[in-house]
């Protein structure tokens, strides 16, 4: 299932019966019934959009601990930087995505270059566009995000 396509149809339906509203013999009713639709629809689409965001904030949240036990390997009886950890949470929520996504295209030009000087072609002016690229990935993931029913 996937609401916020469904979102779109019902909007296309809105649209459609507001343009008929024109023809109808009862405009008051019809009006009140594309309104009550209105605003069921954009109440789905608010209720969705919050459980998006407080979901993805929490996976995405333990997705980083997660790997913040296995970087620290905790299992081996080391702990766990608590302080270090929720700085980092914190910078991150407080900082947004633009500054991790400057982070991760800074690691692949980096290893880009560390690739063209084994390969000895820095000079050949074929660099990768990271940007662009993160952006259509980030861009096909939220687009093939599937919500189970």
């Amino acid at each position: 299932m996937k609401p916020f396509k469904i979102i779109e149809a019902q909007k296309k339906v809105i649209n459609d019966l507001t343009y008929k509203l024109k023809y109808s013999k009862n405009q008051v009713k019809d009006a009140e019934v594309i309104n009550t639709l209105i605003d069921t629809v954009n109440g789905f689409q608010v209720m969705m959009e919050q459980k998006y965001y407080t979901d993805a904030v929490e996976l995405f949240m333990m997705s980083y601990i997660a790997q913040e036990f296995h970087k620290n390997k905790i299992w081996d009886g080391r702990g766990l930087p608590m302080d270090e950890l929720c700085f980092k949470l914190d910078s991150d929520i407080k900082f947004g995505s633009k500054i991790k996504k400057m982070e991760v295209i800074s690691l692949l030009k980096s290893h880009e270059l560390e690739n063209k000087i084994q390969n000895n072609t820095v000079f050949d002016n074929n660099y990768c566009n990271f940007e662009e690229m993160l952006s259509k990935l980030v861009n096909e993931f939220k687009q093939k995000i599937v919500w189970i029913k």
